[in-house]
C-alpha cells in the first residue's frame, strides 16, 4: 500500500471513529433520558396514588443514577457541549429527587409531607431532559 493510500485510510478511520463516537454519545443519553424520566414519572405516579416507594423501588431509581453517572465520566470528553453540561444538571435534580425521596419515605407523616414536591420535581427533571434534547438537536 502507498503512502498516500495509508494516510488516506487512516483518515477514513479517524474519521469514522469520530462519527461513532458522536452518534453512540447522542444515542446513550437518550436512553439515560428515557429511563430517568421514566422512573421519575412511576415515583410520580406512586405518590399520587397515595402510596410509598417500597427498598425495591429506591433501588430501582439507584441503578440507572449511577449508571448515568458513569455516561458522564465516560463521556468527560464532550464536557465541553452543552447537552452534556445541561445533562449532567438532570443528573443532579434527579440525584436530589432520589435523596428526598429516600429521607421522607421512611415516616408517613414526612411522606404525606414531601407527596406534593414530587410531581414538580419531575417536571423540572422533564423540563432539564427537553433541554437536553434541545442542545443535541442544536449540536447535530
Amino acid at each position: 500500500m502507498s503512502r498516500r493510500n495509508l494516510l488516506l485510510a487512516l483518515l477514513a478511520v479517524v474519521v469514522a471513529v469520530e462519527l461513532l463516537v458522536r452518534d453512540g454519545y447522542e444515542n446513550v443519553i437518550e436512553v439515560h433520558l428515557e429511563v430517568l424520566e421514566g422512573l421519575a414519572g412511576k415515583t410520580a405516579a406512586v405518590a399520587a396514588s397515595g402510596g410509598r416507594p417500597t427498598p425495591n423501588d429506591l433501588t430501582e431509581m439507584i441503578y440507572p443514577l449511577e449508571r448515568a453517572r458513569g455516561f458522564l465520566e465516560d463521556y468527560r470528553d464532550q464536557r465541553q457541549r452543552e447537552s452534556y453540561r445541561e445533562f449532567a444538571s438532570l443528573v443532579d435534580e434527579y440525584a436530589g429527587l432520589v435523596s428526598a425521596i429516600d429521607a421522607a419515605r421512611g415516616e408517613p407523616e414526612r411522606w404525606q409531607a414531601f407527596r406534593g414536591e414530587i410531581q414538580p420535581r419531575v417536571a423540572d427533571i422533564d423540563g432539564a431532559a427537553e433541554r437536553v434534547r434541545a442542545s443535541l438537536a442544536r449540536e447535530s
